[in-house]
């Protein structure tokens, strides 16, 4: 038994010895082709996203989601607390995930009916679109 036991240690050391040396080459060549890889990098940045002085660069769509469950105290705060991002209205959503049991559900609609639209209004805060899940 302590010779297998050895063994695997030998081996483990031997696979370790052989992923040092890899990591170590790797190292050498990045550190040989740096300048290369960096100026090829920069352009090719450039190269993915021409920005024109006028222009802002273009920004994906971002949802939050908010997760609650029986958390009545916190809930409109968190979604007031959405809302204050600062963020393009029109690329940004905010998904109000609601599973509770409690009143969480009815201050959720409350906060959110204050908008003109009950199923996907802006919130009067800051405009921002938010949605009311219930699963």
């Amino acid at each position: 038994m302590p010779a297998l036991i050895a063994l695997l240690c030998g081996v483990a050391a031997v696979f370790g010895a052989a992923f040092a040396v890899v990591e170590l080459r790797m190292r050498c060549r990045f550190l040989e082709n740096r300048a290369e890889i960096r100026a090829g990098a920069s352009a090719h940045l450039k190269e993915a996203r021409p920005v024109h002085a006028a222009q802002e660069p273009v920004r994906p769509t971002v949802t939050i989601q908010i997760p609650l469950y029986n958390e009545r105290i916190p809930a409109e705060q968190n979604v007031r607390a959405a809302t204050y991002q600062d963020y393009p209205r029109d690329r940004f959503d905010i998904q109000v995930l609601d599973d509770s049991t409690d009143e969480t559900s009815d201050i959720v609609a409350a906060a959110v009916a204050e908008a003109p639209h009950q199923r996907k209004a802006p919130f009067p805060a800051n405009g921002r679109t938010v949605t009311p899940e219930r699963r």
